[in-house]
């Protein structure tokens, strides 16, 4: 069935909910942080890349001297991605009671019980972002087997494949992403298995892969007007004299512009989710019950 969604409609509701009910705001200064902190650590890396290795033996060379750095950046990053998972979960649930509860409400469940449903929220949010990030790296791992051959045999190659390698990476990678976005949405909120989660994410995908193509373009837009105020926040960072105002500054106003950044993301997501999975379906009647309904009319049709 199609259906159509306003992406300004959304992100109207998020917004709203976000004003109307500002504990969610909370969740803005961890998922800031950890991503300042990701920010900071990838910016180490382009030294490393100024020259790139022309075989395995120099990649491996600049791996050996830069062991440590690799090491503490991917590490860092990789830390920083698990705790954001962690938070995502109990964002979400706290979203969805709060676009679907006053906001005068308050929450009677027990303070032990609220803990349990959160941590479980969180492990199922990093669960579903582990098996996407599995399926990522073995897709990698195949896309690099011609790779690997072409350099063995064929350098000449190397480039045509490496790109098609690259796109195709790109293109399930994101088919990847979109399905697991939704199965863990359906896990969080209907509290389904993730083989049922899996197989819901997948009709829904098929049901509407244009219009969440186009959401995914939206949610890229959305990021990239952030990154404005952030390059910003950063050029005005380098005026101020003093080192530690200076860093305080860059760490508390990126933190602040990626934190709102992310909450917004976050709650499109699970408002798009929302319009998709709330639409309401029309039966349409199989063959055999237009047969009878139209042989039920004629019986009861009176003879003359």
């Amino acid at each position: 069935m199609r259906v159509t969604v306003s992406f300004v409609d959304l992100l109207h509701r998020t917004v709203n909910t976000l004003i109307h009910h500002r504990h969610l705001l909370w969740f803005a200064l961890p998922f800031g942080l950890f991503a300042a902190i990701s920010l900071e650590l990838s910016e180490s890396l382009p030294s490393l890349t100024t020259t790139p290795p022309i075989d395995g033996s120099d990649l491996l060379m600049t791996l050996r001297q830069n062991s440590s750095l690799f090491f503490w950046t991917f590490g860092g990053i990789f830390l920083s991605g698990i705790f954001r998972s962690l938070l995502r979960g109990p964002f979400f649930l706290a979203f969805e009671k709060s676009m679907t509860t006053p906001e005068e409400s308050t929450d009677h469940h027990p303070s032990n019980l609220r803990t349990k449903t959160h941590l479980q929220a969180s492990l199922t949010s990093l669960i579903f972002e582990g098996m996407y990030w599995a399926m990522v790296i073995l897709l990698v791992i195949i896309v690099s087997l011609p790779i690997l051959l072409a350099l063995r045999f064929n350098q000449s190659a190397v480039p045509t494949i490496t790109e098609l390698a690259l796109l195709l990476i790109l293109i399930i990678g994101t088919l990847f992403f979109f399905l697991k976005e939704f199965a863990l949405l359906y896990a969080l909120l209907a509290h389904t298995k993730i083989k049922l989660s899996l197989e819901l994410s997948l009709r829904l995908f098929k049901k509407h892969v244009l219009l969440t193509l186009l959401f995914g373009l939206f949610i890229i837009v959305l990021s990239l007007l952030f990154t404005f105020p952030a390059n910003l926040a950063i050029i005005a960072s380098d005026f101020i004299s003093p080192t530690w105002l200076r860093v305080g500054f860059r760490w508390i106003s990126l933190s602040s512009i990626f934190g709102i950044s992310i909450l917004l993301e976050e709650g499109l997501r699970l408002t798009f989710f929302h319009a998709l999975a709330a639409t309401p379906q029309i039966k349409i009647p199989g063959i055999e019950a237009i047969l009878q309904k139209k042989k039920d009319a004629t019986s009861s049709t009176p003879l003359a």
